[in-house]
């Protein structure tokens, strides 16, 4: 395999949030418990808005008041046509097996937070959970730099932990963690020897001159393109 498994360690998390419509006005939000003295106040995102506190993954926290679907997005890797990047990830929430057919699911959806710097992916299906390089405060500096040259999958992890925030080019997600860290990594897929698309989401980061590639570059739409025609192409 191109790249190594490593299971996320997302550890209990308490947030908090309100928004008015649209989600145009969502208020601070931690994930640690003491969310009022949070540095990452004044987040807006695609959703509707929702209060309360929960330590549960999954749709059903309390006081879940819901996110507008017509808001979330579909992610979907340009090099990979017709599929979409999928929450609904194995037990060790890696994306090992997160690149799937496009359907109409919730698993699919995405929503979008942003501080006007910075955004964050949050699932539409499992509120609280962000698409977010795998790397946890404490780990060795060697695990930070595997991590971020792309040794290991992306993970779902709690909004707002280290990993999660990224720099939005309009196609590219560039880790800003690991920018910071001294590595410049930026979320990609992987192709095979035929070049068809693997499963597998990840960074890479192993060469800081590297062009920007189609494997790079994501769109994030509201509602998944239709065609006439299904082509089947050898690119061998």
């Amino acid at each position: 395999n191109l790249r190594k498994l490593k299971s996320s360690r997302s550890d209990t998390w308490q947030r908090e949030l309100q928004g008015g419509k649209g989600g145009k006005s969502w208020g601070g939000w931690s994930g640690s418990t003491d969310w009022s003295h949070s540095e990452h106040s004044g987040w807006s995102g695609s959703g509707s808005g929702w209060s309360g506190k929960s330590g549960k993954s999954g749709r059903g926290g309390d006081h879940w008041d819901g996110v507008h679907k017509e808001e979330a997005f579909y992610i979907l890797p340009t090099s990979c046509p017709g599929k979409c990047i999928t929450s609904d990830v194995d037990e060790d929430y890696t994306f090992n097996d997160a690149v799937e057919p496009c359907k109409h699911d919730e698993s699919q959806m995405w929503n979008v937070l942003s501080d006007g710097s910075y955004v964050m992916v949050e699932s539409y299906d499992r509120p609280h959970w962000c698409i977010s390089v795998d790397y946890k405060d404490g780990d060795k500096d060697e695990t930070f730099v595997d991590t971020c040259m792309g040794e290991y999958y992306l993970a779902l992890k709690e909004c707002g932990s280290y990993g999660t925030q990224w720099y939005f080019t309009g196609g590219q997600l560039i880790s800003s963690m690991c920018w910071a860290g001294g590595l410049s990594s930026y979320m990609a897929v992987f192709l095979d020897d035929d070049k068809k698309c693997l499963d597998n989401v990840s960074v890479y980061g192993k060469s800081p001159n590297d062009a920007i590639m189609r494997a790079d570059t994501f769109m994030f739409v509201s509602h998944l393109p239709d065609s006439p025609v299904e082509a089947d192409v050898d690119y061998s």
